[in-house]
C-alpha cells in the first residue's frame, strides 16, 4: 500500500504541474478526492490486512488527501493571481495625472489649410508623400552635395542630436528619400520574386542575356542592382512585407495545404499562396529551411543570414515551417489528408550525388560534391588535406573545388570531358576558381580509381573522344589507351545528381520518368496524383534557384485553382510565352555611353580562403549610374483593338509606370478629368430639355 500511495502522490504532482485553467483544477480534485477518485480507490484495497497495518495506511492516506487539498488551494490562489493580472494587463492605461473631462483643442489654421489643399491635390491625382523629422546627415547634407563645413550649412538652424541624427531642416531631404524608392522597387520586385537577395548573389542571369544594352557593349548589371535594393530586405527594421490579400470576412482561406520540401522551390509556393490568404504548412526534413541555397551554394557565394532574412518574411507572412520532419517517415501524405490537407506541392529538390560506376570509387577519400557541399555547409571548420581531384565541370564542381582549397587542400585539379569553351560552369565561375589556384583538366573522364589499405590514392583518367551520339544526347566515347593517372587523397565526384524519394510516394500514383523524376503537366505541375502538385528539381532535374523559384510561383496558382471548386487549372492562366525583342531593327538615337558598374570586395576578407562573402554590393552612386544606362527597350505598347482608353490603368498601377497618350488627338475631343463637370452638365441640361419639351412622334 506504501508504494500505491507514493504512486498516486508522484502522479498527482506531475498532473498538478500541467494545470493552466480553473476548469482543469477542478477535473483533477475530482479525479483524486472524489467519491469515485483515485484516492477512495486505493481505500478500498485495506479489507486485507490487519488492524496495524489499516492504522498505518489510513494515517498515510489521510496525510496524502491533506497534501493534494493543500497543493490545490495553492494552486487555486496561483491561477486566480493569473487571472487578475491578465484582466489588469488589458486594461486600458490611463495617465492619472491628466486633469479629468479635458476639452480638447483645435487644430492650427495652418494645418487645416494644409490638409484642405492636400484634399484638393489627390483628387487631382496627385499623392502626397511623408517623411520623418529625425534624419541622417547624409540624408539633409551629404547627399545634397553639402559636405561638412560647407558655407551653406551655416545657413540652416540645425539641430543635432546626440546619436548623430539631426532635425530635418529642409524639404530636399525628404524629397531625396521620397524620389528612391527603393522599397517600391522592392515591392514591385517581390511580385514575382520572394528573394531578391539571394537571387542577387547567386542567379545565373540569363535576364542580363537577353538584355539589348548587351548588343551595344555591356547589359545592364541587373544582379548587380537587385542585390543593393533587396539590401534594405537584410534589416528587419526596413524589412518590405506584402500585403496578404484577405479573401473574405471570414479571414483567411481554410484549406490546408502541405508543401514537401523547404527549398526555394517549396517556400516560392509557400510565399505566394500565403500572399493570396492561404497558410501553408512546409515540412523540411533537415534542422534549417532553405535546402540547397543552404546546403549547396558554399558561403562565400551566399551567407546564411542572407538566407534566413528572407525566409522570416514568409514566417511573418503566416507560413509555418516545420523543420526535422521526413514525410514519408515520420507521417504520410495519407496520414496528412486525414488531418484535413487539401492539396501537397512536392519540391525536395535533387539530395543525392550520382557515382561514377567505375572501379574502386567504393574507397575511403571518395565522395559526392552534394555531401562535401552539405558537410561543410554545417560545419565550415572540416579539414582536407594533400591532393583533391574534382571529376566534373558544372557550376557544382566549381563550388567543390573552391570549398577543398577554403578546407585546406594544398592542390586541387577539376577534371572535366568538355574542352573549357564548352564547359556546363560559367565563365565567371571558372574564372574565380581558377584565380584561387584550382587547376582543370580538360577532355578527360574517370576510368579506375586507385587505393591502398582501402583509402583512394590515383584516379586513372582516359580520353573523351566524343560528347553525343547521333540524336544529340549525351552519351560520351572514350579511348581507352589513352590515359592518365593523377595521384590524389581525396577525390569529390560531381557528375550529377540525383531524387531520394525514399517512402513519400508509397501508395501514391505519382509517375516517375526519366532520371526518377517526377511526371506532371508543364503547365500546371498536377501530376497523376489529382491533389500532388511537383517542383524544382524533381520535376525538371537539377537546375538554378531560379527556375525553382518560378516554379514555385505556378505551383501556387495551380494549387489555389485546384482546391477552390468549379476553378480550371488553365482557362484563363497567363502562360507566360517570351517574345524577345527584335534586336536587328533597332533604332537606338542618343543614350548613356557611361561603362558597366562594378562592386568592390572588402579588402578585409581573403576572398581567396575564407568562407565569408567578400563581394560588396554597389554604391547608390554606382546604381545611379547603371539604371541610367538602360535603353528602355520594353516599353509598352497599347494593343488599339482592346484598349478603349478609359486610363483606368493609370489609376490602378501602384508604381506609377503607366502613362498615356494620344497618337491622333485631333480625332476626338478630350476632357480633362477636373474638368468633367464643365462638359457633362451641358450635355445633361441639353439631354433633360429635349426629353421634356420634345415632341412625341405619333
Amino acid at each position: 500500500m506504501n508504494e500505491k500511495i507514493e504512486a498516486l502522490k508522484s502522479s498527482f504532482d506531475s498532473e498538478l504541474k500541467k494545470i493552466a485553467n480553473m476548469v482543469d483544477l477542478e477535473a483533477l480534485r475530482v479525479n483524486y478526492l472524489g467519491r469515485k477518485g483515485k484516492v477512495t480507490d486505493a481505500l478500498k484495497g485495506m479489507g486485507g490486512l490487519t488492524d496495524e497495518q489499516k492504522k498505518t495506511v489510513g494515517r498515510e492516506t489521510n496525510e496524502l488527501k491533506t497534501a493534494i487539498t493543500v497543493a490545490l488551494a495553492e494552486k487555486l490562489e496561483a491561477l486566480k493571481a493569473q487571472e487578475l493580472q491578465r484582466e489588469i494587463n488589458a486594461l486600458p492605461e490611463f495617465d492619472i495625472s491628466m486633469p479629468p473631462d479635458m476639452t480638447r483643442g483645435s487644430y492650427h489654421p495652418i494645418t487645416l489649410v494644409q490638409r484642405q489643399c492636400e484634399q484638393v491635390f489627390k483628387s487631382m491625382g496627385f499623392t502626397v508623400e511623408d517623411y520623418a523629422e529625425v534624419v541622417t546627415d547624409y540624408e539633409c547634407f551629404e547627399s545634397l552635395n553639402i559636405p561638412k563645413f560647407h558655407p551653406a550649412r551655416d545657413m540652416q538652424d540645425t539641430y543635432y542630436l546626440d546619436n548623430g541624427q539631426l532635425l530635418k531642416t529642409q524639404t530636399s531631404a525628404a524629397q531625396n528619400a521620397i524620389y528612391r524608392r527603393y522599397r517600391d522597387a522592392l515591392a514591385l520586385i517581390k511580385k514575382e520574386n520572394p528573394f531578391p537577395a539571394v537571387c542577387g548573389r547567386v542567379c545565373n542571369r540569363r535576364c542580363e542575356d537577353a538584355c539589348t544594352r548587351g548588343t551595344v557593349d555591356q547589359a545592364v548589371a541587373i544582379d548587380a542592382v537587385k542585390k543593393f535594393i533587396a539590401e534594405q530586405d537584410l534589416n528587419a527594421a526596413h524589412r518590405y512585407v506584402p500585403d496578404v490579400v484577405q479573401p473574405s470576412l471570414q479571414g483567411p482561406w481554410p484549406q490546408k495545404i502541405a508543401i514537401i520540401g523547404g527549398g526555394p522551390a517549396g517556400l516560392s509556393c509557400a510565399y505566394f499562396l500565403a500572399v493570396q490568404g492561404y497558410k501553408p504548412t512546409v515540412f523540411e526534413k533537415n534542422e534549417r529551411p532553405g535546402g540547397m541555397l543552404r546546403y549547396g551554394i558554399p558561403s562565400f557565394k551566399l551567407e546564411k543570414n542572407v538566407i534566413d532574412a528572407e525566409i522570416d518574411i514568409l514566417r511573418e507572412l503566416g507560413v509555418d515551417i516545420r523543420c526535422g520532419v521526413e514525410v514519408g517517415k515520420d507521417v504520410t501524405l495519407a496520414e496528412l489528408r486525414r488531418q484535413g490537407y487539401r492539396a501537397f506541392y512536392i519540391a525536395i529538390g535533387c539530395q543525392g550525388g550520382r557515382r561514377a560506376g567505375v572501379p574502386g570509387e567504393d574507397a575511403a577519400g571518395i565522395e559526392t560534391a552534394v555531401h562535401l557541399l552539405r558537410t561543410v555547409g554545417g560545419d565550415e571548420s572540416r579539414k582536407m588535406t594533400g591532393k583533391t581531384v574534382v571529376i566534373g565541370g558544372g557550376n557544382v564542381a566549381i563550388d567543390a573545388a573552391r570549398v577543398s582549397l577554403r578546407c585546406g587542400s594544398d592542390d586541387v585539379t577539376m577534371v572535366c570531358l568538355e574542352p573549357r569553351d564548352k564547359m556546363p560552369a560559367s565563365p565567371e565561375e571558372i574564372a574565380e576558381a581558377e584565380e584561387e589556384g584550382a587547376k582543370i583538366t580538360y577532355g578527360y573522364g574517370p576510368k579506375e580509381f586507385l587505393s591502398e589499405n582501402g583509402h583512394v590514392t590515383a584516379v586513372v583518367l582516359k580520353k573523351c573522344t566524343g560528347l553525343y551520339n547521333a540524336e544529340g544526347r549525351f552519351a560520351p566515347t572514350y579511348d581507352e589507351n589513352d590515359t592518365i593517372t593523377l595521384p590524389c587523397d581525396n577525390v569529390v565526384l560531381s557528375i550529377g545528381q540525383c531524387i531520394e524519394w525514399g517512402d513519400l510516394l508509397n501508395g501514391e500514383a505519382v509517375q516517375l520518368g526519366r532520371g526518377q523524376g517526377a511526371v506532371a503537366d508543364a503547365l500546371t505541375y498536377q501530376t497523376a496524383q489529382p491533389d500532388i502538385f511537383v517542383g524544382g528539381d524533381v520535376c525538371t532535374g537539377p537546375r538554378f534557384a531560379i527556375d525553382a523559384i518560378a516554379a514555385g510561383k505556378q505551383g501556387a496558382i495551380s494549387i489555389h485553382r485546384f482546391v477552390q471548386p468549379n476553378t480550371s487549372l488553365t482557362i484563363g492562366r497567363n502562360r507566360r510565352d517570351f517574345h524577345e525583342l527584335d534586336k536587328a531593327n533597332l533604332a537606338l538615337g542618343e543614350y548613356d555611353r557611361a561603362p558597366r558598374q562594378s562592386a568592390a570586395l572588402d579588402a578585409g576578407i581573403d576572398a581567396h580562403r575564407s568562407f565569408r562573402d567578400a563581394h560588396l554590393t554597389l554604391t547608390e552612386d554606382q546604381v545611379k549610374l547603371e539604371t541610367a544606362r538602360c535603353l528602355g527597350c520594353g516599353a509598352s505598347v497599347v494593343d488599339p483593338n482592346k484598349c478603349i482608353g478609359c486610363g483606368v490603368c493609370t489609376t490602378k498601377c501602384e508604381f506609377d509606370a503607366i502613362r498615356l497618350h494620344r497618337d491622333l488627338p485631333e480625332c476626338s475631343k478630350m476632357v480633362r478629368s477636373e474638368d468633367k463637370f464643365k462638359a457633362i452638365l451641358p450635355y445633361m441640361a441639353k439631354r433633360e430639355i429635349k426629353i421634356r419639351f420634345g415632341k412625341k412622334e405619333k
